[in-house]
């Protein structure tokens, strides 16, 4: 009798072993990465300028999803750029966003929100601004971006 019981808690811990070890199916990971230039067009409404210019955008994503069918994203993106005002002031943008947000993943694609401010610094007597925009990105199982959009910017007076 002690040799089955023996025998019985040797299996029962062998049965164990091997379920704790076997692999649980993991959640999708989306790593996405980014690098363009695009042009930018803001009013200053401090003084009535319009700046113009070019803006790199650099990053990446990372978004893993839970067991809840919720998400989290971590995202780190830089942007730089240069511009010139109507009145000839030159403007410099260099931002680093590193942030944690959020997602929802919906049939293998996932949704984020992020929200940019991006000062605009005046190397001249012009006030400085401040640009902020709301970016919505879907990005789908090929980790290809399937819907961007961005609404704004709300610009407002950062003094000089």
């Amino acid at each position: 009798m002690t040799a089955r019981l023996c025998f019985a808690s040797v299996v029962a811990l062998a049965l164990l072993a091997v379920f704790m070890a076997a692999p649980v199916s993991a959640a999708p990971v989306v790593f996405f990465k980014f690098d363009e230039t695009t042009p930018f067009l803001a009013f200053n409404p401090c003084n009535g300028d319009d700046i113009a210019g070019d803006l790199e955008i650099r990053g990446q994503i990372r978004a893993d999803e839970n067991p809840a069918g919720g998400g989290h994203a971590d995202i780190l993106e830089t942007l730089h750029g240069t511009g010139v005002s109507t009145d000839g002031t030159p403007y410099l943008a260099n931002e680093a966003i590193a942030a944690e947000d959020g997602a929802t993943f919906t049939n293998d694609q996932f949704e984020l929100n992020i929200v940019i401010n991006l000062e605009l610094v005046s190397l001249g007597s012009a006030p400085n601004v401040v640009a902020q925009s709301r970016e919505h990105i879907t990005i789908d199982a090929n980790g290809d971006v399937a819907v961007e959009f961005v609404s704004g910017p709300t610009i407002v007076c950062h003094g000089g």
